[in-house]
């Protein structure tokens, strides 16, 4: 069953009829100043909303994580074989990849030094932890999305704190926070493999997280040059395509599907056994 295989898998990353204009005119993710003096006083507003919505974001991690500041593991570090610090409530994702800012005594080669940075600092074994209460976080979600709506992970960690308890209502208002999400960034892999899963994951209704999942998948196949985030969110559509086709489908449709993912993921586990 797509419920019982998915456990764990349902991280929050969507078809809605809204206005032509972010079709016709496509909105961009601001990643630097444009050097076009014509475009430079847009440019600078759009990286002051950029800067407002990442720091409104650190401030709910923060928050979050009781204050504690994570940073991402490096790659010399997961070679090493250096553990991050996960999550009991699996609210954040990153949290597989990440450790605390400040080392633990057995990281840290300052000795004493490190000892008095820990006591004099925000800091907390955090292996395993859980997280603060989310939803006391979501104005801050709401605000980094008016000030920047194509701040994407606004969106998605915002519907995932609104679907946090599996309600239904809960379910309804995480959907409509990412449709809206949605309507402003129509070609985001991410959104729209967030609302699939949502309606495959707590709605059961697989018809139509089907039909969002393909826009991503067809979203992910057009596009030449993945970033992490729509990466992991197309290896999510695929995963979840194949969970489906399993459930409503043909083996020959679960088979398909999840080979068409391997072409792309080929160490993926779970499209390994579904292919």
């Amino acid at each position: 069953m797509v419920a019982a295989t998915a456990v764990g898998l349902a991280g929050v990353c969507g078809l809605v009829a809204g206005p032509t204009e972010p079709i016709v005119h496509p909105v961009v993710r601001v990643a630097a100043l444009d050097a076009d003096s014509s475009n430079a006083s847009q440019s600078l507003v759009g990286q002051m909303r950029t800067s407002l919505s990442a720091w409104l974001y650190m401030r709910a991690d923060l928050y979050l994580h009781n204050g504690v500041e994570l940073r991402t593991l490096s790659q010399q570090e997961i070679q090493d074989g250096r553990v991050a610090v996960g999550s009991s409530d699996h609210l954040e994702a990153s949290d597989a990849s990440s450790v605390t800012v400040i080392p633990s005594a057995e990281n840290d080669y300052r000795g004493v030094f490190g000892d008095i940075e820990r006591a004099c600092s925000t800091y907390k074994p955090m292996e395993g932890h859980g997280h603060q209460r989310p939803t006391q976080a979501l104005p801050l979600f709401r605000l980094m999305t008016m000030a920047d709506p194509q701040f994407i992970a606004g969106w998605t960690m915002g519907s995932s704190i609104l679907a946090g308890d599996h309600a239904k209502s809960s379910t309804a208002k995480a959907l409509a926070y990412l449709k809206d999400g949605l309507r402003q960034n129509l070609r985001c892999i991410e959104l729209w493999s967030a609302i699939g899963i949502l309606y495959a994951a707590n709605e059961k209704d697989y018809i139509a997280a089907r039909d969002y999942l393909n826009i991503a998948r067809g979203l992910g196949q057009r596009t030449s040059h993945l970033s992490q985030p729509e990466s992991d969110a197309l290896r999510e559509t695929y995963r979840w395509l194949a969970l489906i086709a399993n459930e409503i489908d043909t083996p020959f449709d679960r088979i398909r599907i999840a080979r068409e993912g391997l072409e792309i993921f080929p160490d993926d586990p779970l499209l390994s056994r579904l292919g």
